[in-house]
């Protein structure tokens, strides 16, 4: 029974399974059938899907999806027969429009291709999990305001830029694995694990600048694995204007972890992209590759870059900086940004040494602040490429003032520190830090442009502070055109670097020659002694100066506006030509010289003369009156110190003369001199008057001088006031020669006098003299040991020639005697009177000449007095005659000078009292009659006649005879002048007019008178030393003996000097 049971099941249940099977088998090939009847369809073109159509529209429509989707119609293909039976299924999308939940357009394409799930599909669930876009088009829209807005509206006008769709939800999304059809669905992309857009056009439009940048093929491929890493590449090549780059990028995200994207830019030249802003115009080919990293939360944590750079330009400020090629490095994070690394090389050609600038910083964002620190080094950069490297616009002044100025060289070991803090909107922006170093060798520079530049420095510039920077020079050499200068210590301090102008002082030393320092004084460009000329010549001296300049740096500078400034100190100076062709020697001088004026002290010597020396000179504008050179001088001196300088005093002044020379020049070209000397210490001597100052008296002068145009116009005032001298006067020139002196008032000691000398071109200067008196007495009195003056050594004329023409109406002569209404017309040359004629009374009113005549290439004296004692006694020749009429003829053997002279002297009817040399020879004969009446009424003589010769060794007598009826004498011999001293041998003759008869007897008279004058009773004598207290010999013998006789006996008297007979003549 169970066995039969059993059997009766199984054939139950082959019959179910066998129905089945056959069911089954049916199934299979009826969908096979429709399977192949699908594919063959599908092969012949796509399926459009209404009823999926519907279906996908209602699932993308949810509110809640950050996006829209909407499309035209969706269509099953697959191109199995063609490509192969493992190609998947293939839904296709037409018209594809991507917006925002506003309605503000995404994306579009016209078409896309989807993966799905099939089991969400029949669950009523559209679940893409692979999306492929060809030839989509996106829009982004940067607004004026700075917003992001993509596309446009549905109606494919374009929009402005809104605010940027959230991705948020998207991000997070996608953050996570990809889910599967058997867990719980968890939004639209879950289950996505690849993005594909093909040959996409993406225009990126910034409404404020009008840049357009477009990438036509754009190609963007998303791979999510089932672990949620998702990879991306991307390849886009970029358009804008007319410059084309490419750009790549690899996307790699771990979720829960970090997101890594590597990007680079092919090189492309900015300045080609017309819509960029100026500051981005860079002519130089730049390419850039980039990390960024991103935390889970897609929020940017870190990234680097590297850009580099060929040849062109970066614009800075309103110029560009070249650069022949560079590498920038940079890192960052949200918070702050550093250069790691900015190298330049700024040669001008590849085969150029390498100038180089290399970069490096921080920019800091805290506390709603940003703070960017950067430091910069240079090295190797020829000064002569500074107008190329330095921006314009970028400290402008001092960029113009340095490019000008600065003309070669090397700079080495550059370094520059700066801060800058601003806030987010770039509007304050502050620079509170700049600190640096500059060394540079060789260079060459100019501190004021068109003046020789200083030469071979080296230079240190150092950046004190934002606004500050100091230019140093150790030392330097200015070439001038006397010499070299060494330039040492120069500093050039420019302030105002943080505001639109700059300013800079600048000092520096100077050593060097003299003539080199007058000469760069001289530089037309400094406007000082170029423009002001001091008319000195120099030689030799050193010079240590100090030279400082301030100045606004600016272009359109000129000389008004820079503050110029010399201090030096000269030593071991020589101004050539100084005073009469003499030179100051040994100056040592302080000077201070700027644009306002010249001030100067110092020392030196002049003809051995020490002099201190002060002066001063106005550079600025002012009335032609003003006074724009004053020099002070004031030395001791003696007379031999200014005859050696050309101021022959040494004949009236002896001993010190403090001098005080005062210069003043006007700018209308006048000037004056003005000479002042105490001379209380001094000894005055007018010699021609024996006037004398002794040293301690009393006496002062002064001379003032006109100047016209350094040519002496006048002299204003001549001055000598003391005790017992007053001088005053004036003088004219004419043409820088002086043509008048007018002395209106002399008066030494009794003379009181006034004069005028005339000067005329080719005629003797015309001296004219008047005056109530003038005292001769000293000078006709005057004795002196000193032994007589040589005659000059030639016979030629001497200078300057003169005439004479005097009128005294009173001569003071020696022993109380004078002259009246002195009348003097003279002419010579020099010291030598050519010609006389002298005209006055004497005594009691007798007259008196004097006549000088040239004669046959010499000169005749003639001397006339009807009053001989009175006129020989004023002349202190003879003191003892009284009376008598007098003759002199004589002539001056030379053309020049007063010896030798020659003549003879005749006296007739004169009286002789109280003669010493007379009285003695009288009683040594014992003729004491005669000696009484000698010294009572005086002692009559008919006639004496006294031969002479005047020359170099005294007076000569040669056979001088007197005679009156009791006594007649002979002399012979010499008297030494100025001594005095007399050495004669004569005869006396006891009463003469009888003893002499005897002496006139023809044939036997010369046995009783062998000499003239003689007589047969006579007595040789001799007279021997001081004529006022002479030694008196007489020889006894001789004064018995018969003439013939008394030769023989004139042996015994003697052979002494006064025995010799005088030259005849």
């Amino acid at each position: 029974m169970v066995i039969r049971t059993t059997g009766r099941v199984i054939h139950h249940t082959s019959k179910v399974v066998h129905r089945f099977l056959v069911a089954a088998t049916g199934l299979v090939v009826v969908c096979t059938m429709l399977l192949a009847g699908a594919a063959w369809r599908l092969s012949q073109g796509p399926i459009e899907l209404v009823w999926l159509s519907n279906r996908a529209k209602a699932i993308l429509s949810d509110e809640t999806s950050p996006v829209r989707v909407s499309f035209k119609s969706v269509m099953l293909a697959w191109e199995g027969f063609d490509k192969g039976v493992d190609y998947p299924l293939d839904l296709r999308i037409a018209d594809v429009v991507i917006t925002d939940p506003m309605g503000k357009r995404i994306a579009s394409a016209p078409q896309a291709h989807l993966t799905f799930s099939v089991a969400a599909l029949i669950m009523g669930r559209f679940v893409p999990r692979a999306i492929e876009v060809d030839r989509a088009h996106i829009a982004v829209t940067r607004g004026a305001d700075g917003s992001i807005g993509f596309g446009g509206s549905l109606a494919g006008g374009q929009g402005a830029a809104g605010e940027p769709p959230d991705f948020r939800a998207l991000r997070d999304q996608l953050a996570r694995p990809a889910s599967t059809d058997h867990a719980r669905s968890r939004g639209l992309l879950d289950q996505i694990h690849r993005v594909h857009l093909h040959d996409t056009e993406v225009t990126v439009t910034d409404q404020k600048t009008g840049l357009i940048l477009t990438s036509a093929r754009l190609n963007l491929d998303l791979l999510r694995e089932r672990t949620g890493h998702v990879t991306g590449t991307l390849d886009a090549p970029l358009s804008a204007g007319d410059q084309h780059a490419d750009m790549t990028a690899h996307m790699d995200f771990v979720p829960g972890g970090d997101t890594r994207v590597d990007a680079a830019l092919s090189p492309v030249r900015l300045a080609g992209i017309a819509a960029l802003p100026p500051a981005l115009a860079v002519t130089a080919p730049v390419s850039l590759t980039s990390t960024l990293d991103f935390d889970r939360s897609f929020a940017l944590r870190q990234g680097k870059a590297t850009v580099l750079l060929g040849t062109g330009a970066i614009p800075v400020g309103k110029g560009t900086f070249p650069v022949l090629d560079g590498v920038v490095e940079v890192t960052g994070t949200p918070d702050s940004l550093t250069i790691r690394k900015a190298h330049f090389n700024l040669a001008r050609q590849p085969q150029d040494p390498p100038e180089t600038l290399d970069l490096g910083g921080t920019l800091v964002h805290a506390a709603d602040r940003l703070m960017a620190s950067v430091t910069a080094t240079v090295d190797q950069i020829d000064i002569a490429d500074l107008p190329r490297l330095w921006p314009e616009g970028i400290a402008r002044s001092s960029r113009g003032w340095v490019t000008q100025n600065v003309t070669a060289g090397l700079v080495r070991h550059g370094f520059m520190d700066v801060v800058v803090e601003a806030d987010h909107g770039l509007r304050d922006v502050v620079l509170t830090k700049a600190t640096g170093d500059l060394d540079g060798t060789g260079a060459t520079f100019t501190w004021i442009d068109n003046i020789p530049p200083v030469e071979q420095t080296e230079v240190h510039l150092h950046l004190v502070d934002p606004d500050t920077l100091d230019i140093l020079v150790p030392s330097g050499h200015q070439r001038t055109r006397s010499g070299d200068l060494l330039l040492k210590d120069g500093r050039m301090h420019i302030t105002g670097l943080a505001a639109k102008d700059q300013f800079a002082d600048i000092s520096t030393g100077v050593e060097g020659s003299l003539n080199a320092t007058w000469a760069l004084l001289k530089e037309p460009r400094l406007h000082l002694l170029s423009t002001h000329p001091i008319g000195l010549k120099t030689t030799g001296g050193d010079v240590t100066a100090t030279l400082t300049f301030q100045f606004p740096l600016n272009a359109n500078l000129t000389l008004d506006d820079v503050a110029i400034h010399a201090d030096a100190h000269v030593k071991r100076a020589r101004l050539l030509d100084l005073v009469y062709g003499r030179s100051l020697d040994d100056g040592a001088f302080d000077l201070d010289v700027t644009k306002d004026g010249l001030t100067l002290k110092g020392r030196g010597t002049l003809a051995a003369i020490p002099l201190a020396v002060t002066g001063s000179m106005d550079f600025n504008d002012g009335p032609p009156d003003q006074v724009v050179q004053k020099i002070v001088a004031t030395g001791p001196a003696d007379a031999s110190q200014l005859s050696a300088m050309g101021l022959d005093v040494t004949g009236v002044v002896t001993g010190p003369i403090p001098l005080t020379a005062t210069l003043a020049e006007r700018r209308n070209g006048k000037g004056s001199v003005l000479l002042e000397s105490d001379l209380t210490q001094a000894a005055l001597a007018v010699d021609a008057l024996a006037w004398s100052k002794p040293p301690g008296a009393t006496a002062a002068a002064t001379v003032s001088l006109q100047l016209l145009h350094d040519r002496l116009s006048r002299i204003d005032r001549i001055a000598v006031q003391g005790d017992g001298v007053l001088l005053s006067g004036s003088g004219e020139f004419t043409d820088g020669h002086m043509r008048s002196l007018l002395l209106d008032r002399i008066r030494l000691g009794q003379t009181d006098a006034r004069a005028a000398i005339h000067f005329a071109a080719n005629t003797p200067m015309a001296i004219a003299v008047r005056g109530a008196q003038i005292d001769l007495a000293p000078k006709l009195t005057q004795k002196s040991g000193a032994a007589p003056t040589r005659a000059p050594s030639r016979d030629g004329p001497t200078t300057p020639a003169w005439t004479l023409d005097g009128h005294f109406d009173r001569v003071l002569l020696a022993h109380g005697e004078r002259a009246t209404d002195l009348l003097v017309k003279a002419g010579g040359d020099g010291t030598t009177i050519r010609s006389l004629d002298a005209v006055g009374g004497i005594g009691t009113g007798a007259g008196f000449t004097a006549r000088i005549e040239p004669q046959g290439g010499k000169r005749r004296l003639h001397v006339t007095s009807k009053d001989a004692g009175s006129l020989l006694r004023g002349l202190d020749a003879v003191g003892t005659m009284q009376s008598g009429q007098l003759t002199l003829h004589a002539t001056f053997e030379r053309p020049i000078g007063f010896r030798p002279l020659a003549g003879t002297m005749v006296i007739s009817d004169a009286t002789v009292k109280n003669s010493p040399v007379l009285g003695k020879l009288l009683q040594a004969i014992t003729l004491y009659g005669l000696v009484d009446a000698l010294r009572g009424p005086g002692m009559g003589f008919t006639r004496i006649t006294v031969p002479f010769r005047y020359d170099a060794s005294g007076l000569s007598i040669g056979q001088a005879r007197a005679y009156n009826a009791s006594l007649g004498l002979t002399a012979t011999g010499t008297i030494a002048l100025p001594s005095g001293r007399a050495s004669l041998t004569g005869t006396i003759v006891p009463a003469y007019f009888f003893n002499a008869i005897l002496g006139k007897i023809p044939l036997v008279g010369k046995l009783f008178s062998p000499e003239e004058g003689g007589g047969l009773f006579a007595a040789r004598f001799s007279v021997d030393g001081p004529i006022d207290d002479a030694t008196i010999s007489v020889n006894p013998v001789s004064a018995l003996t018969p003439g013939f006789t008394r030769e023989i006996f004139g042996i015994f008297d003697g052979n002494g000097p006064g025995g010799q007979a005088a030259p005849s003549r």
